[in-house]
Order: C-alpha cells, then structure tokens, then sequence
C-alpha cells in the first residue's frame, strides 16, 4: 500500500496543505488489515463516504503533523459520531482477529477492540482523501464501491498535459502481458477459432446452477434481470450508423479491485464471505454478467441478452465496426482479486509471503477459459472482441485513454485462447486521436506497444494528409464528439451516457483547428 500511494503521490500538485509524509507503514498495514474487519459492506461505504465528504473541510487535521494528539482524536471521533451515532464497531471474525493482532498492539488507548477500529477506519479515509487531493480525484470517486476503488475512476487534473508524440522505444511483447499466468505457471497457449471446438452444450440444469460439458459449472443463484441489449455500431471505413443489433458482439475482462483476504486456508470462511458481499453488491447495480471468484466458481449476475453497467465510457472496434459504450455490446466478466496488486508488492499483515495476494488464481484462470470458450462458441464472438476494460476505457471530455485501468497490463489473453491485445494498435487512438497524460504514465511506467504502434500509424496517416499530427488529432476528436452524440437516443436507461454533458466535447475543441 506504501509503494502504491507513493507512486500515485508523486508530481501531482494541489492547492492544498501538502502533508510532510506518507503514513509510517505499519500503520499502512493497519490501514490494510482494518479494512477486511468491517463485515457490512453498506455500513463501510457509508463512513467512507460520508468521512470523506466531511474531512474535506478539514484536511489540516491530516497533514498538521503538531496539531495536538487529543485534538485530533476528538474530531475524529466526532465525525465517526455525526455518520453513525452511537455504533459499535467490532472485528468480524477471529481469521481477522488474529491478523489484525500484532499491529494493534501498537495503539494504547481504552476499549481496544472498539476504538483501534475506529481510529484505523479513519485512517482509511483519511489516507484516501490524501491520495484524492494528491491526485485532484473527486469525493465520489474514491467512495464508489469497495469493490471497485484502487485504479478505476481515477480523474486526472485538468492541467495535465496529453502525450502525442510517439515513444520512442517500442516495448516488447515480452514486457507485457503473462505475470500472471506465469505466477500460477502455466505457459502461454495458441489462440484459436471458437468454433473450431467441439461443441459445448448444456449438460444438466438444476435450480441454482448449470453444468455443461466442457466442465463449466455456472451457479445462478445471484441471477437478476436486466433491460435488453440494443445498441448499434459504426462502420469503421465510412463511419455510417449500423441498424440496431441485439447479439452481444464482445467480451470485456474486469478485476473487482477490493477488499480480498489472503488465499490461505485459515482465512477460508472470510474468502467465502468476501465473495458473497461482492455478488451482492454487483447483483444490485447490475454491474457485471459473470464473476469468477478465487476459487474459480463462476457466477452469472445479469443475462448475457440484457445490459450491465460494466464499461463505462469506452471505445473499441474490430476488422469492420467501431463500438462505443460497451455496456451494451459487450459481455462483462469480472475476476474477484486486484489488478493493482501488480503495482504494489507489500504483503498484508497476516498472509505468508508465498501466499501473497496474486491478480488471479490457477482456479479463475481455469474457470476464465472455460467460460471464454463456451460465450464465444454460444455467441459467434471473435478473437478480435475479447479484450480488457484497461484497453478500452476512456476519458470523453479530455480525450485521455486509461481512465479505469484495470487490467491495462498482465491479463493471461493466450491462456484463455486469445492473442495478446497488448500488441494491438489502440483503436481509441487509430479511430478518435485519443491520447495519454503524465497521470497514464506515473501509475503504468510506461505505454503498452499498441499505443506506440497506433501513434505510428495515426503519424503516418498525418504525413500523408499533409497535415500536423495534433491537426489530425483534433479532427478525429471532433468526429468522436459527432458519434457519440449520435448514440444519444439509442442509449436509454445507460447510467453512464446519462451522466455524459456533450456539450463540453464540443467546448472542449472550440477554437481547435
């Protein structure tokens, strides 16, 4: 968690008081543990963001390292009051208790097991609202699900400057790709024509799962109904508007990026209930169609016929159309773990080293392909179609790609039977002149080889027209901007295109050439 909030930390100004340091890493570890210790996810989300609603008016409180101990207890407390009156935290189950236990020897004040609890959560607010105002990250942002918060959402300052030019090393495929895969050792395995598979079908239904006979097992018992698919796409050669479609034509890969326990055997019982509180919380916001927990259970949650809100603002295309808004061509499979485990390699108090938390497990690998091979072979997907929500997202009114960036590297694409999208030109680059900041850069290190190869080629396209490549650029947005307001009255019911204001993509260029 110390080397994560370093790095997001690092070079991004704000108006401020700047604190004098990070929090000491045992606390950050305390940090860590305490999180795992509130069983009710509502009531977390709650204090998180009513404190950070409430501490944003008093920041000094954080980063006045002289500020007088008992001051600062009795604003904490007082703000834990105002959320919650009169509630008693505890510690949720003995697995936590225990590794909770050596870092809260540490606290000395009376009623341990309450007040180390309550401290700690307000550490955790505390520290994210740090990290907000370190980064110009918005409130509601880092108090959107707990499920969802360490990479996805995270809004760049607007003084941030977009990069344009080609990088001048192009990496190799080699840098990129595989860690996890290779943490579970499996070896990289040819793509393939789904339907060049035998056929899959369903072997056995029985209320609460199906079973079918490449060995998936399906379990739908958190099933809810959704709105039907509608979308259209674009015709990538002349940009003309297709007639409406229904069949999912992709899929999207996703980490659940929250609250995990070590994957160790003591912490079996708070795995099962981690996994439990995620489904019910995808489940009411309709969030994902499938999720694979760590043990490589696969759930469906929305229908893959009807829409979930998985994708966000997000571009995409393949050999013959462009999509936008991938909710609704795209199927959404989320992997319960944290990509953002790749960026920080601390273990938490309580788990061994060689049980540290991976992305994902040898079980969601299994699990992933075989749910993989059998939507492809249901839905006619191409090869072309799967890829990863880091790839596709993007930031509409600033032209920046990586606005959620989970698994913007090290998804397993060819042990699920899927050539490496890493190595692809971006097409929100190729298709709309997209970009990346200094922000893309401090939390990924560098940009994947299809972005230096889509920049190559958008150069390329602007030598031959004669023209600057920021020209191009700007003339590419401007066509996003038409296209997606095109899309206006075919989105109904899209929380995401809802919240959209179009009339800042067209501010956002005036005065452009």
């Amino acid at each position: 968690m110390r080397r994560f909030l370093s790095a997001f930390a690092a070079d991004h100004d704000t108006a401020v008081i700047k604190p004098s340091a990070l929090p000491p890493k045992e606390i950050s570890r305390l940090i860590e543990t305490v999180s795992l210790s509130i069983e009710n996810p509502l009531l977390k989300l709650k204090f998180i963001h009513a404190a950070l609603d409430r501490y944003a008016h008093t920041c000094r409180v954080m980063v006045v390292p002289s500020l007088d101990a008992k001051l600062t207890k009795q604003v904490l407390l007082e703000a834990l009051d105002l959320l919650v009156p009169g509630h008693r935290i505890i510690i949720a189950d003995p697995e936590t208790a225990l590794a909770a236990e050596k870092p809260l020897r540490r606290i000395r004040a009376p009623r341990l097991s309450q007040m180390t609890v309550l401290i700690g959560l307000v550490l955790v607010m505390s520290t994210t609202y740090w990290v907000q105002a370190r980064l110009g990250i918005k409130a509601h942002n880092a108090a959107v699900p707990i499920y969802r918060w360490a990479t996805e959402g995270l809004e760049r300052k607007s003084e941030s400057t977009p990069h344009s030019s080609i990088s001048a090393k192009l990496e190799s495929p080699a840098d990129w790709g595989v860690r996890s895969a290779k943490a579970a050792d499996s070896s990289p395995q040819a793509t393939y024509d789904a339907a060049s598979l035998p056929e899959i079908w369903m072997v056995e239904e029985k209320s609460g799962y199906e079973f079918y006979s490449n060995g998936l097992n399906i379990s739908t018992e958190f099933a809810v109904a959704g709105r039907p698919r509608r979308y259209r796409t674009f015709d990538r050669a002349d940009g003309a508007l297709s007639e409406i479609k229904e069949r999912p034509a992709g899929l999207l890969y996703h980490t659940s990026e929250g609250d995990v326990a070590p994957f160790e055997r003591r912490f079996n019982r708070l795995l099962n209930r981690r996994t439990r509180e995620l489904l019910q919380y995808i489940k009411q916001d309709h969030l994902y169609h499938y999720v694979i927990d760590r043990f490589g259970r696969v759930y469906r949650v929305v229908n893959e016929t009807e829409v979930a809100h998985h994708a966000g603002f997000s571009i995409w295309s393949d050999e013959s159309d462009v999509f936008l808004l991938l909710n609704q061509s795209f199927i959404g499979i989320c992997f319960e773990g944290r990509w953002s485990e790749s960026l920080n390699s601390d273990p938490p108090d309580g788990a061994s080293t060689s049980a540290t938390l991976r992305v994902i497990t040898r079980a969601q690998l299994e699990a992933g392909r075989l749910l993989t091979d059998w939507l492809r072979q249901k839905y006619h997907i191409s090869d072309s179609n799967c890829v990863t929500h880091g790839l596709t997202s993007v930031n509409p009114q600033k032209f920046l790609i990586g606005h959620h960036l989970d698994w913007a590297k090290d998804f397993p694409f060819r042990d699920l039977g899927l050539s490496d999208k890493y190595q692809k030109p971006l097409p929100s680059i190729t298709e709309f002149g997209f970009a990346y900041d200094d922000f893309f850069l401090q939390v990924m290190g560098r940009p994947w080889p299809g972005i230096n190869l889509a920049m190559g080629q958008l150069q390329a396209r602007a030598d031959r027209d004669k023209i600057s490549y920021e020209t191009l650029r700007r003339k590419l947005n401007r066509r996003f901007a038409h296209q997606l307001a095109q899309l206006r009255g075919e989105t109904e019911g899209d929380k995401d295109f809802g919240r959209a204001d179009l009339s800042q993509l067209t501010n956002a260029l005036d005065g452009q050439p």
